[in-house]
């Protein structure tokens, strides 16, 4: 199973017609630096949804104010756990 972070990198390594014209993604080395880079930005993605903005909390109240408890928490573990490769 891909995690998020790699979809990301992923998403990120194909949107980028500079690199992306070298090799496909599965074709690249693990250590890469071009690889290692759209996982770097990968992070700094997770790392900015690590907090829900005012909007999403909104959002997620109007779908169902019982589910929306400790959902904040909730989401950072699993963003936290798909960074950490579990």
């Amino acid at each position: 199973m891909t995690s998020m972070r790699e979809k990301i990198a992923r998403a990120i390594y194909s949107t980028d017609d500079r690199i992306r014209a070298w090799a496909e993604w599965d074709d690249l080395e693990d250590d890469d630096p071009t690889r290692l880079s759209s996982f770097k930005r990968a992070d700094a993605v997770l790392d900015a949804l690590m907090e829900p903005t005012e909007g999403m909390f909104r959002a997620g109240y109007e779908k169902d104010i019982m589910a929306l408890r400790g959902c904040d928490s909730i989401f950072v573990a699993m963003i936290t756990a798909d960074k950490e490769g579990k």
